[in-house]
């Protein structure tokens, strides 16, 4: 009983020792994560005995976790629709509709996992397959929500060198839309609150249904707000958040230098550019700029899938559980 409450205080003390230590790991997503859901666990197991206790995490577990998923699913496919409204078609505005659609799906996997009778062996191992999967897609992106929010309210030191400012798609191909204008603003308050010793890196290259580049058109917004054209540095040949980073790093820490950055871009986006600076051994911290809530979902879906391409492996040891236990159910004894 009391394993899995040692482990789950060990687990968060090690979330607190690694990001104290570097708060740029993914890793420590899955401890603060994974350290909670083993004190639940040990909680659970502790109180074993108190039937009131007993209900109430069986109502939770049972009733209240699959409600809540359910109704966030419809939220999902709900939003979905909006994205499609306000954003015009294409797969990334639909993201939250295909999630929120699985997510249901999903549960009705699990649902019939439980109501299961004379199921075939690869049938009833195919919705086991389904339901570990779901859990292991709830886990990881919960974790990494969490995570992602704590990250933005971490204490940043915005004394630095050099504030870079990530580039997004132009309106008519040479306006500073919304969304990148709150990112321009957002700099222009770090590097006041700074005391203006900082310099503004502009970062980001031109589409191909773009007239100039996305550096140039936030040079062009800022100056027309009266910003001092000498404290303003260009990057205008980068297309990604990661060659941002990267092109911005190889412009400015040539011949040993080692400058401190802080980097803007939108809240949901933070710790992904995060992971993308420790990977290039950059001194970088991000801060972040508010997104409209409805715009929310499908971005941080993107955030989640492409973090969760980055880690990968993570996904390997769920399909080694299944494996081994397909295996050994195809055994004529069992191990």
């Amino acid at each position: 009983m009391l394993l899995f409450l040692i482990a789950g205080l060990l687990a968060l003390l090690a979330f607190v020792l690694s990001t104290r230590q570097e708060p740029r790991r993914f890793c420590n997503a899955m401890l603060l994560a994974g350290g909670l859901v083993l004190l639940l666990v040990g909680f659970a197991a502790l109180t074993n005995q108190s039937e009131r206790v007993q209900t109430f995490l069986c109502i939770v577990v049972f009733i209240l976790v699959p409600v809540t998923l359910a109704f966030m699913a419809i939220l999902l496919i709900i939003n979905g629709f909006v994205m499609l409204k306000r954003e015009g078609a294409g797969l990334r505005h639909l993201l939250s509709l295909f999630v929120g659609a699985a997510v249901l799906g999903g549960l009705g996997v699990t649902l019939l996992l439980l109501l299961a009778a004379n199921l075939s062996m690869a049938s009833f191992f195919s919705l086991w397959l389904g339901a570990m999967l779901m859990g292991y897609f709830t886990f990881t992106f919960l974790a990494l929500l969490l995570y992602s929010w704590l990250y933005t309210l971490l204490p940043k030191n915005i004394t630095c060198d050099y504030i870079i400012v990530h580039g997004c798609g132009l309106l008519g191909g040479k306006t500073v839309p919304p969304l990148l204008r709150g990112r321009v603003d957002k700099a222009v308050e770090v590097y006041r609150k700074g005391g203006g010793r900082a310099k503004l890196v502009l970062s980001g290259g031109q589409g191909a249904d773009e007239e100039i580049s996305e550096a140039a058109a936030m040079e062009n917004y800022l100056l027309a707000t009266g910003f001092p054209p000498n404290a303003l540095l260009l990057e205008d040949k980068s297309a990604t958040t990661y060659e941002n980073l990267r092109n911005v790093r190889d412009m400015l820490d040539g011949n040993g230098a080692k400058h401190r950055y802080i980097f803007v871009t939108n809240d949901y986006h933070i710790f992904r550019t995060a992971l993308f600076a420790r990977k290039l051994g950059m001194k970088a911290s991000g801060v972040g700029c508010k997104t409209s809530l409805y715009y929310w979902p499908s971005a941080f879906i993107r955030e989640y899938i492409a973090v969760m391409m980055q880690f990968q492996w993570t996904i390997l040891p769920v399909l080694l559980v299944w494996l081994v236990g397909f295996i050994n159910s195809l055994l004529p004894f069992n191990l």
